[in-house]
């Protein structure tokens, strides 16, 4: 998958104005969620987007295709077909990312990704969105990820933020402070 982010928040923005309401943008959100899960879990279909040697015709084919199966919207049909034919469809997944953000901002919802040392079970992940949840004012969309290096606690990013209560933050600050002491 290319990634290039500029590109992708133009065509993200484009798709936004093409939908008509806050509802119609959620549910381009998910069409388009499913069809970049779609190509991350296809590597021929993932190659294909990529390719130099298939025309756009070719490219649009296969994709007009997997649409049409999935009964995905006119709108989302005539916007991918736009994509296709500029030569970005290697850029879908990074287009579907930048959209969801959009439609998160919309309707208040931001995502964050919480480091633990271990897996944490759901009461724990509820107390932590909860907490995530009252600093943002807004609904929060986890995600996790194992990080043995903080040895304990909890690492979050969230809107550009980190919020970081982890045992190795923690022995980091001690040593500096024992270290400014001397």
């Amino acid at each position: 998958m290319a990634t290039n982010p500029a590109v992708a928040a133009r065509y993200s923005k484009a798709l936004q104005q093409c939908a008509q309401s806050p509802a119609e943008m959620t549910k381009l959100n998910e069409e388009l969620v499913r069809l970049a899960e779609t190509i991350s879990n296809s590597q021929e279909l993932s190659d294909l987007l990529g390719s130099k040697v298939f025309s756009s015709e070719e490219k649009w084919k296969a994709l007009s295709e997997i649409l049409s199966k999935a009964d995905a919207s006119k709108t989302l049909h005539g916007f991918l077909r736009q994509v296709v034919e500029a030569g970005r469809g290697d850029i879908i997944a990074d287009i579907s990312a930048e959209f969801t953000d959009r439609v998160y901002a919309l309707t208040g919802v931001v995502r964050a990704e919480v480091e633990t040392a271990r897996d944490l079970n759901q009461e724990q992940l509820s107390a932590v969105r909860e907490s995530l949840e009252r600093r943002s004012g807004k609904k929060v969309i986890l995600t996790t990820k194992n990080n043995p290096a903080l040895l304990a606690g909890v690492r979050a990013h969230m809107s550009g933020m980190t919020f970081d209560s982890s045992l190795q933050s923690s022995l980091y600050k001690l040593k500096q402070q024992l270290l400014s002491a001397n």
